[in-house]
Parts: structure tokens; C-alpha cells; sequence
């Protein structure tokens, strides 16, 4: 199958302005509305952007501890931290922070995750996600295995919460008979920005989510041959 030319662009478009532009759009626009890479691969382009400074963190190892840690305090309704991690989104994904700022992206979504919290922004959902990368992928003309589904993002959020706890685990204590759900129904902006953008870098490096559906019942990514994911890559 020959790969449209619009979905060979989707490495620019989705690290630069018009995925981001789209994606903050969807977020924290349309949730306003409604209340009145493999990850070593993303995680390399983000180990690049924060190079350079004494500052910031070189390691993989620091990256997630910084990135948690600005989780932690946001959740804890430090401002400044809210304001950083909603800058670190946009740098992991290939955004200089001085282009996000210009565009006032990292504003929008961190005055989004503010009144979240405060009980003014409505929450974010699974679903949310998938029309909302579904609606991109269709305007990019992509192929099959290109759209995503609920269970692939929730996927997506296991992987992650591991690394990432503090911003995406549940933080609700266990219910009556003593259960705790790992990951909670309601995402905020932040969040919901994050895991957008790692969707589309799956989609571009990482086999696991180069998949039709069609392709993951007939038993995944290990029932395809190379050559089917370089013609995708």
C-alpha cells in the first residue's frame, strides 16, 4: 500500500504547530465547551530538547522524576509547577518552549489545568482522546492502522503510569471493599495533552501501535513481517 503523502508529513506536523494547535484546541477548548514515540524514542527527543542547560535534567532517569515531580506539585495546586509541566508537554514532543509561549499554548493549557482543579474545567475521557486523534487522522487522509480505539489508549496509560504516577495514576483512595483503580475515569488538560501527543509518536516509531484492528485480532504486530512496518516508518 503506498503511504499518503499527507501521512509521511505527520513527523513535522505532529512535533510542530499543527498537531499541538489541534490537539490544545480539542483539549481544553472542546472540554469547556462541554461544561458550559515507542516511549524510548519520545523520550529521546525530549532528553535532546532539555539538553544544553545546567539547569535541567540529561538523563532519562531525570526527565521522569522531573516531570512526575511537576505532576506532584500541580496536584497540589502549585502554580508555577502547573505552568512548567504544561511547557514540558510541548518540549517532549519537539516544541521550543519560546514557540509555545508565542503561541500561548503553554497558557491555554496550563489556565485549563488550573480551573480544572478548581472545579471550572470539565474532566477529559478516554473516548475524548480517540475522536479527537481519529478526527486528525482523518484529516490527514492516514491509513487504517493509523486510528486508534479506547483500548489502545488505555494501554497507553498503563505503559506509562508506571513511569509517570503522579501524572497519571489514580489518586482517589480505595472504594468500600478496600479495591483501588489504577487509573481513574476523569483526566485533566494536562494530562489529556500528554497522552495525545505520546499517541501520535506511538503511532510514527512504535510497531505495537502501527496496528489495523483487523491486525490485532489476527494476533499483532508478531504476525506482521518487516517489510509491512518500513513501509509505515
Amino acid at each position: 500500500m503506498r503511504i499518503p503523502m499527507e501521512l509521511l508529513c505527520l513527523r513535522r506536523v505532529a512535533c510542530h504547530l499543527g498537531a499541538v494547535s489541534l490537539l490544545v484546541s480539542l483539549y481544553v477548548e472542546q472540554a469547556s465547551a462541554q461544561l458550559g514515540t515507542p516511549a524510548s524514542a519520545q523520550d529521546s527527543a525530549h532528553a535532546m530538547a532539555l539538553q544544553g542547560s545546567p539547569d535541567k535534567p540529561h538523563t532519562l532517569v531525570e526527565i521522569h522524576r522531573r516531570l512526575d515531580n511537576l505532576a506532584l506539585r500541580s496536584r497540589q495546586g502549585d502554580a508555577q509547577a502547573i505552568a512548567q509541566l504544561s511547557q514540558t508537554v510541548f518540549q517532549r514532543v519537539g516544541v521550543p518552549p519560546e514557540v509555545a509561549d508565542s503561541f500561548h499554548f503553554t497558557q491555554r493549557l496550563a489556565q485549563a489545568e488550573t480551573d480544572y482543579r478548581n472545579g471550572v474545567h470539565a474532566s477529559v475521557h478516554e473516548e475524548d482522546l480517540v475522536r479527537a486523534h481519529n478526527n486528525l487522522a482523518h484529516t490527514l487522509g492516514a491509513p487504517e492502522w493509523a486510528y486508534t480505539s479506547q483500548l489502545e489508549v488505555r494501554r497507553l496509560r498503563m505503559q506509562f503510569m508506571a513511569r509517570y504516577p503522579q501524572l497519571l495514576a489514580n489518586q482517589a483512595p480505595p472504594d468500600q471493599r478496600g479495591h483501588f483503580q489504577a487509573l481513574g475515569n476523569s483526566i485533566g488538560p494536562i494530562e489529556a495533552a500528554f497522552l495525545a501527543t505520546s499517541l501520535v509518536y506511538q503511532k510514527i516509531y512504535n510497531r505495537e501501535y502501527q496496528l489495523s484492528a483487523q491486525e490485532q485480532a489476527a494476533g499483532g504486530a508478531a504476525a506482521l513481517t518487516p517489510a509491512v512496518f518500513q513501509q509505515r516508518n
